[in-house]
């Protein structure tokens, strides 16, 4: 691959993400698992799975062994937000 191509951008941008997502879900200690959202991360789905996302996400150094327990699943129903403003709603 050549650097600089769109193609590298997406994957830098991958691995960045799953960093940034890695530390957040160490963070909150979120064991039940990290729900990723978005028109961006839905168009992104392919090269999410390919891509360092999991591994960036996984490489915490010592508390490794913590973040790898934790689930990633990406929600990529368009329409996933008004789904759950309705069903809040419903609850009331």
């Amino acid at each position: 691959m050549r650097p600089g191509t769109a193609r590298d951008a997406v994957e830098r941008f991958c691995a960045i993400f799953g960093a940034a997502a890695g530390d957040i879900a160490l963070v909150h200690a979120a064991r039940g698992g990290v729900l990723i959202a978005g028109g961006l991360s839905a168009a992104l789905t392919p090269f999410l799975k390919e891509s360092a996302f999991r591994a960036r996400f996984e490489g915490k150094g010592r508390l490794a062994h913590f973040v790898r327990q934790i689930p990633t699943h990406l929600i990529t129903h368009p329409d996933a937000a008004l789904l759950g403003c309705a069903r809040l709603v419903k609850g009331l």
